[in-house]
């Protein structure tokens, strides 16, 4: 085992409590805000979103969004992390005529906060598709994805 996945299964072991809801583990710190994760023994991958995981439900949605599949980190400790609702099925990354990047899943697009977020989330620049402004305002609006 490598020297950073050592350091990252500490780190993350740090950064958990305990909430008393069911047993349930969730993260506290935003620093694993934005990290793609799978357990080495199972292909499910999630995004760690608002400090929990959601699953990426399928290639092609992974596919739709990520720059590629290094980007993903193989940690035992991610079934720890509490499970929120899934990514949809094709989520997208969704722009108007403005500089606003989206995340669009589950008919709720989430303004990305900035490049560092972006990249931060390991999403793909090349990915991002253009709506008319019509489109882009008739969908709901959800919190504002940020690392920080």
């Amino acid at each position: 085992m490598g020297i950073f996945k050592v350091w990252f299964t500490i780190i993350l072991v740090h950064l958990v409590h305990v909430t008393g809801e069911d047993n349930c583990t969730c993260v506290t710190d935003r620093s694993l805000e934005g990290k793609l994760m799978k357990h080495p023994s199972t292909p499910a991958v999630y995004q760690i979103l608002d400090g929990c995981r959601r699953l990426v439900p399928n290639p092609p949605t992974y596919n739709n969004i990520y720059k590629n599949w290094e980007c993903i980190q193989s940690n035992i400790l991610e079934k720890l992390l509490c499970k929120c609702d899934s990514l949809s099925n094709g989520a997208e990354l969704i722009k108007g005529s403005g500089d606003t990047v989206y995340l669009l899943s589950n008919g709720v697009k989430r303004p990305i906060a900035d490049p560092e977020t972006f990249n931060g989330f390991c999403f793909d620049w090349n990915k991002i598709k253009t709506y008319s402004d019509i489109v882009i305002n008739s969908l709901s609006t959800g919190p504002i994805i940020i690392i920080k």
